[in-house]
């Protein structure tokens, strides 16, 4: 808003991509080498085709700012290219439609901030850490151990986003994803563990005492004593093989599938193990659009298996994002965007005898008392003071119509148990 001080109005202010630069000052935020030094320091087209995270900076200089941004757009894009882009978008292409979730593999590190959190706050032994070597991948790597008090394996995650008590780091900023079938991840396992699981929400299901969001376990990435290849479809990612230093390992990168109906709300919180599955039967412990809108947080577990954990991990991606078939799935079940199945109710004197019942004496409780207090007031001493109750016929009425209230209750659980409530 105004490059003046007490300027009203706004004005656009364009920011050529050649004005940008990786090598700038972390203290100041001055460009050390320009993108017009070495092309090395210019956006590359991997970072416009998704720029996120963007940030604005009040960086270097003392004092006091006020800057209002009504939007950020790009400019000077070829119209061909556009028009031809969404003209592909309308008739349908044989690639997949996918949006980026995270990518490690990015040279400038993940779009958001990642840590790791084990069973040792609930009193386990287990252990993790986590490396990302930018341009590479994310290395999760610790032990599952057996919690001593549960005589059980515990688990170990690296997350992003905030979700529980317990959670630590940063809120995480994702997109919309209530037009996508489901999650793919890229990676690798230096171990045969069979315990990988991914995360994400925050909903609780009502059966879940601590637990909360979607689960899914993560079967069939390349390991270090399996076949390399991928699980669920071809990978859209760059698949070339990069080597960790100093590691041994060179099986290569390869891709799961992870449809959202395969992630449930109500899952063992000692195993991972999904208890109830999401399905067209039951689909109330299924992802909402609501929490595919934003799923908040993100999390990739080993848990419920005892054993070394060695996760790498280039990217996680929604795919089917064209086909919508996830969102028609549950609108053609009825079910709101919260999650909650759709309802058609009969107005008859059987559903809301209860209802009403309650609704009637307890008005008729509170006229009751008002009259009773109104009249008490009649009889206030010289300085407005209410006598205290001593007549045990007023004590009596009052007792009688609570009696009244619990019986209009009793009548509306009985109701609600055989099927008739609200």
């Amino acid at each position: 808003k105004g490059d003046s001080v007490g300027s009203d109005e706004y004005i656009d202010v364009d920011v050529p991509f050649t004005s940008f630069t990786m090598e700038w000052n972390a203290g100041t935020g001055d460009a050390i080498a320009t993108c017009a030094d070495d092309s090395e320091n210019c956006p590359d087209e991997e970072t416009l085709t998704n720029p996120r995270p963007i940030m604005i900076y009040a960086k270097g200089v003392v004092g006091t700012f006020d800057l209002r941004i009504k939007t950020i757009s790009a400019y000077g894009c070829d119209p061909v290219k556009m028009k031809s882009m969404a003209a592909a978008s309308q008739e349908g292409s044989d690639e997949p439609d996918e949006i980026v979730v995270e990518d490690f593999s990015r040279p400038g590190g993940p779009l958001n901030e990642w840590t790791t959190m084990d069973d040792p706050v609930m009193g386990g032994k287990s252990y993790s850490s986590m490396e990302i070597e930018r341009g590479v991948a994310a290395k999760f790597t610790g032990y599952c151990a057996v919690v001593p008090k549960l005589e059980a394996p515990g688990f170990v995650t690296m997350s992003t986003g905030k979700s529980g008590r317990f959670a630590k780091g940063k809120p995480a900023a994702f997109p919309d994803l209530s037009t996508c079938d489901g999650f793919q991840i890229e990676g690798r396992s230096d171990t045969q563990y069979n315990g990988y699981y991914l995360s994400f929400g925050t909903d609780k299901a009502p059966k879940m005492h601590h637990g909360r969001g979607y689960k899914a376990h993560v079967n069939g990435l390349p390991s270090s004593d399996s076949d390399a290849g991928t699980s669920g479809g071809g990978s859209g990612w760059n698949t070339t093989s990069p080597k960790w230093a100093g590691r041994l390992s060179d099986k290569e990168f390869g891709t799961v599938t992870l449809p959202f109906a395969s992630f449930s709300s109500y899952w063992d919180e000692g195993s991972g193990k999904t208890i109830t599955e999401c399905s067209e039967d039951d689909p109330k412990y299924c992802p909402t659009l609501a929490t595919l809108r934003n799923i908040e947080t993100v999390s990739l577990w080993g848990e419920g298996v005892e054993g070394d954990v060695a996760l790498d991990v280039r990217g996680i991606k929604a795919v089917g994002c064209r086909s919508g078939r996830y969102a028609k799935m549950l609108t053609s079940l009825g079910v709101a965007d919260d999650g909650h199945a759709g309802h058609t109710y009969a107005f008859d004197m059987a559903t809301l005898g209860p209802g009403v019942v309650l609704a009637a004496v307890c008005l008729a409780l509170v006229v009751g008392v008002r009259k009773w207090w109104e009249n008490r007031a009649k009889n206030a001493g010289p300085y407005g003071e209410v006598p205290p109750i001593s007549s045990e016929m007023e004590v009596n009425v009052l007792r009688s119509e609570l009696v009244e209230v619990r019986k209009a209750m009793s009548a509306m659980e009985r109701g609600a148990m055989s099927g008739n409530n609200l």
